[in-house]
């Protein structure tokens, strides 16, 4: 695993900075708005209903888990190469809910450098993907 990239790690115990994602959304991303609608978008792909100001605490493991990597996956769609760890959270998700967030994330992020187990899932080259990031 390259060691020089930045590694963004998912952990359960520590999703975000603030209490819901709404926040999240107005302190990280650039363009709010669409971030707000693409995650409404990616939450609706997996069963949920977002509401944004709906404390993230109130969301099950696994509806947690899916919903920060969706905004993380939004927010660093233009970003160059980057490691997304997931080891730590996906034990929270059910089988069929981590094939489903690798495969979304390998769409959504073809750069990054996916880790869900203890092996490297996907490293890809820089994106061309439309304009959806913040």
């Amino acid at each position: 695993m390259p060691t020089s990239l930045p590694t963004l790690e998912l952990d359960p115990t520590t999703l975000t900075v603030t209490p819901n994602l709404g926040n999240e959304i107005l302190l990280f991303a650039r363009n709010p708005e669409a971030v707000a609608v693409a995650l409404h978008q990616w939450a609706q792909d997996f069963g949920l209903v977002l509401d944004l100001q709906r404390p993230l605490s109130t969301y099950s493991g696994g509806e947690q888990v899916l919903l920060v990597a969706g905004l993380w996956a939004i927010l660093l769609q233009k970003h160059p190469q980057v490691i997304v760890d997931l080891r730590r959270a996906v034990s929270t998700l059910s089988a069929t809910n981590r094939t489903r967030l690798h495969h979304a994330l390998t769409q959504a992020l073809p750069q990054a450098t996916i880790l869900l187990e203890e092996e490297q899932v996907q490293q890809g080259e820089p994106s061309s993907r439309g304009d959806l990031s913040p």
